[in-house]
Parts: structure tokens; C-alpha cells; sequence
């Protein structure tokens, strides 16, 4: 087991008094006023305690937060035991059901072969962490595992990210202020990277849970210092902040100024941190431009052109009460299931529902057995270019 007995930060927050050219983002906490922070919110706190200054804060909620709220609830309510249909949920939050369903399908795998007993779900969790500081956060789950040792899960929808082990350090400190796991020299925080099939363990020490705690009591110092990077997607504050304007610009310049194909494989890879980021960039604008038009209707270019906001939808059959109706056009059983998509995942789920405790994981791989023996799977390559964690630091991690 390796655990973590001294923790180097390597984005230590520094700050320094305002002067009367404070920037927009400059602020300063009121004495007896609370500022909550949620667990989500510490990779970039941390670095960047401007952002969570007062003003004007926009919270957009774009595609991909959707898809990671739908997985969430997809899994909550299914390790709970309550009555769902992911492809309904998913609808719920406005995509696609095959963005949703191979996760969740992903982590209920990971969580039968971890075999842990939950003791919370969900479960909305707060603790006052420093003078006029609140930390909130949503665990996932928090169990105990077939050893008895209680462990925090925390389920990852995302790609991966560089910044993450201060939310996890943020669960830990919660789990233990609220009482879910003892005050010892570590807390296990399993995280489940949902895209990638990956169980990555970290092991919180009681260290890092105290240097958050005094990195929190720093931040209600004044200041405005501020600092851009991946952490600006998201922030609330990002619609007037000079130094994430700065950071793209010279991202675009990069990106539209460099003669790719005199690049080494290297030096492109270098360069997809930056792709990705004004990526995310485009499809914010895509859904804040949506919302806008739902709202004013239809813009004027003065070109002899307009945006609009096309509306459409799209049917689907269900198909058990469908399937009277195929039979009565006298379609045969092979031109049904020609047309029909069963989802391996889903089969798996309820199999998996009946099975005894313990044999969940078992009973998922027998059925995945019988499917090959049967030549009932069909497997299709697909490519895509992503960063994740190097198996290098897996190994390191635990």
C-alpha cells in the first residue's frame, strides 16, 4: 500500500495585499459573512482565490456537466435500489442516452467488483473549516469494503485532469468532520474513471487534510491575485476576467499560427491541452448561444442572413408494445432484431439486480461468457485522441 506521509503543492496559492488598482476580481471577505466552497471548486480556488470574489457570477451548464449529472444519478439511484431507466434519465438532463449509458454501465461494473457495503449515497455533506469558511460537497458514496475499512468513492465522468486530488482531499475532510470515516492517519478515496475503465486509490493523509485547512485559512485573506488555466472553463467569474482573456488569446495565436505539419509528434501532443480547452470554449458559446436565442428568437446578421434556433425531435419506438405491431406487418423475428439495439449494459444490470451479494460481479462475467460462446457480440474499433492519467503515475499512485 502506498500512502502519502508528505504532500509538496505544486500550485501553492500566493497572495498579495490590494492597492486602490485593484483589478475587477479584487475582493475581500466581510467579517461575519460565510463564504461556502464546494470540493468541486478547490483545484481552482486554490489557484486562483479571485474567483471566488464577489460579483456578478454566470453558472453555465453545458453539455458535458449534463452528461456527468445523468451519470451520477443513473448510478445513485440503482446502487440505492430505486426503480430506474437510465435512457429516461438522461433525457431528463437534456442528451443523448448513449453518452449516458455505457458510464453508468462502466461504473456499476467497477462497483460489483468492488463488492462495498455504502453507508451514504449522495449524500450533501458540509463542515466549517476556518473562521467564515464552509466546505460543501456531494460524496458519491462512502462504504465500508469487505475488510471493514471505510473508503470515500468518488466517480469521475471527465477526462483527466492534473488538479484533482485537492477535491478528494476536500471529501476526505468532510467525511471526517461529518463523521463517516475515523480520524486516522489516512482515508482511502476511491476514484473511478469512468472513461477510461480505470480504479485509481489514493490515500489522503491526515497531513494534506491539515494543509488544506490552513491553504482555506489563507484565502480569506485580501487579495487579488488571480492565475489562469485549465481551471477558467467553468469559472463563474470568467465572462470579466482580464487573465483568462489573455491565456486564450494566447492559445488561439498559438494554435493558428503554427505550421502543424513542421511539428513532431511531441510537440503536437504538446499542443492538445490548448485544442481542448478553446474546444470547450466553442461548445459553452454553442449552448449559451442557444439559451440566448430561446430567448430573443431569431438575429438579424444584416447580411441577408440569420441565426435561429431550429427546434426538431426525434421518435422512438418502445419496443414491447411495439412488438405486436412488427409481427402484425409480419416482420420475422431476424427483421426484428435487425432492428433492434439491445444494450449489453442494461441486460447486465438486471441480471446483476438478482444476483446475491457478492456474486455480481461473477454473474456479469458468465453472461459476458455466454454472449461470446453464443457469437452474439459484435465488436467495433472506434479512435479517439485523449489525455488521461500516464501509466506511469498509476502505478505510482497506488
Amino acid at each position: 500500500m502506498n500512502t502519502t506521509s508528505q504532500r509538496k503543492r505544486l500550485h501553492k496559492p500566493t497572495y498579495r495585499q490590494a492597492s486602490d488598482s485593484t483589478s475587477a476580481l479584487g475582493f475581500s471577505f466581510q467579517e461575519g459573512v460565510t463564504m461556502k466552497i464546494r470540493c468541486s471548486e478547490l483545484p481552482r480556488a486554490l489557484k486562483c482565490p479571485a474567483s471566488l470574489g464577489a460579483g456578478v457570477r454566470i453558472d453555465e451548464e453545458g453539455e458535458a456537466a449534463r452528461i456527468g449529472s445523468a451519470v451520477h444519478e443513473c448510478l445513485a439511484k440503482t446502487i440505492k435500489g430505486e426503480d430506474c431507466d437510465w435512457e429516461s434519465i438522461a433525457r431528463a438532463w437534456n442528451v443523448e442516452p448513449d453518452q449516458v449509458t455505457p458510464l453508468a454501465g462502466a461504473g456499476m461494473k467497477a462497483w460489483n467488483e468492488m463488492d462495498i457495503t455504502p453507508v451514504a449515497v449522495e449524500e450533501h455533506l458540509t463542515a466549517e473549516v476556518a473562521d467564515g469558511i464552509t466546505l460543501t460537497g456531494h460524496a458519491d458514496i462512502i462504504g465500508d469494503t469487505v475488510s471493514a475499512a471505510r473508503v470515500v468513492l468518488d466517480w469521475k465522468t471527465g477526462g483527466s485532469s492534473s488538479s484533482y486530488r485537492d477535491q478528494l482531499i476536500g471529501y476526505a475532510m468532510l467525511a471526517r468532520e461529518n463523521g463517516l470515516a475515523e480520524q486516522a492517519d489516512y482515508t482511502p478515496v476511491a476514484v473511478v474513471w469512468l472513461r477510461d475503465g480505470v480504479l485509481d486509490t489514493e490515500y489522503i493523509t491526515a497531513d494534506e487534510i491539515g494543509e488544506l485547512r490552513s491553504d482555506l485559512k489563507a484565502i480569506s485573506a485580501k487579495t487579488d491575485r488571480y492565475s489562469a488555466g485549465e481551471h477558467c472553463l467553468y469559472c463563474p467569474r470568467r465572462h470579466d476576467c482580464d487573465a483568462r482573456e489573455a491565456n486564450l488569446r494566447a492559445d488561439v495565436k498559438v494554435l493558428t499560427e503554427v505550421k502543424c505539419e513542421a511539428l513532431t509528434t511531441p510537440e503536437l501532443a504538446a499542443l492538445k491541452p490548448k485544442a481542448d480547452a478553446l474546444k470547450k470554449v466553442i461548445a459553452s458559446y454553442g449552448d449559451l448561444l442557444k439559451r440566448r436565442l430561446a430567448e430573443s428568437g431569431p438575429v438579424d446578421l444584416g447580411d441577408g442572413r440569420e441565426v435561429v434556433l431550429e427546434k426538431g425531435e426525434r421518435r422512438y419506438v418502445k419496443t414491447l408494445e411495439a412488438l405486436p405491431v412488427l409481427e402484425e406487418y409480419g416482420l420475422t423475428v431476424e427483421d426484428i432484431a435487425d432492428a433492434v439495439t439491445i444494450s449489453k449494459s442494461k441486460v447486465g444490470n438486471l441480471l446483476a439486480a438478482s444476483a446475491e451479494r457478492g456474486q455480481k460481479g461473477a454473474v456479469r462475467t458468465d453472461f459476458d461468457a455466454a454472449l461470446e460462446a453464443a457469437g452474439a457480440l459484435e465488436v467495433k474499433e472506434m479512435e479517439s485522441v485523449k489525455i488521461r492519467r500516464s501509466q506511469k503515475s498509476l502505478t505510482a499512485g497506488g
